[in-house]
């Protein structure tokens, strides 16, 4: 069986007793019929000011922002960092490894122990990135003055 009248437009809310019950047989041609009429709805002034102010500004700024974005992107150019500036941030890194390593010298817990191991490894590991950059710095110029 199918329940007719509920996809049926109306202004007001329906009452059950407005309702129709066909049999299935007679279902598939009310199928077909309904499917061909044209919906409408109809929201009211304050539905449509509810739905401008909170769907309408939210979905604003996120094209907004989105936009933003695309344009930052397609504006800059991908900023290859020279090595002066990669010495600077390696060497920035390990005076912060640094500053925790003396926050962790009085904490005698294993955590702490495995965290002082932790960054005496990455500070070994940032001096020779260092090292490297200015190994390439010297080739650079070497090779710039010889030009």
């Amino acid at each position: 069986m199918n329940i007719q009248g509920i996809n049926q437009q109306s202004l007001g809310p329906t009452s059950l007793s407005r309702l129709t019950v066909v049999a299935k047989e007679t279902a598939a041609s009310a199928v077909t019929v309904s499917s061909q009429e044209s919906s409408q709805i109809s929201i009211s002034s304050e539905g449509r000011e509810a739905l401008a102010s909170e769907l309408g500004g939210s979905l604003h700024a996120k094209v907004n922002e989105m936009q933003e974005t695309q344009q930052a992107a397609a504006s800059e150019k991908p900023h290859k960092p020279s090595l002066d500036e990669l010495i600077e941030q390696r060497k920035e890194k390990i005076q912060e490894l640094q500053q925790e390593l003396k926050a962790l010298a009085n904490d005698k817990s294993d955590a702490a122990e495995k965290r002082r191991d932790q960054i005496r490894t990455e500070i070994a590991v940032l001096s020779a990135q260092i090292a490297d950059l200015i190994k390439q710095k010297a080739e650079n110029d070497k090779k710039s003055s010889s030009t």
